[in-house]
């Protein structure tokens, strides 16, 4: 799950993306499952999250540190 603070005009743009992203099929991306706008109360701004899959290999940036792939490998 990845959690973005927006406010009206980054919440368009957020939702944008994740439509983009939605429909995106490629074996390097992650594929989004859902999103969420959480607005708070009394505020034009909230939260924008993006529900992904679970890896059990963790974190993308921890598991790139670890294994150190490389790109020009098939």
């Amino acid at each position: 799950m990845k959690e973005f603070p927006v406010d009206d005009a980054k919440l368009n743009t957020c939702v944008k993306e994740a439509r983009f992203l939605r429909r995106l099929r490629h074996p390097a991306v992650v594929q989004i499952e859902a999103v969420f706008f959480e607005e708070k109360t009394g505020s034009s701004t909230g939260n924008f999250y993006i529900q992904m899959p679970f890896y059990a290999n963790g974190a993308l940036d921890e598991w790139v540190e670890c294994c150190k792939p490389d790109s020009l490998k098939s």
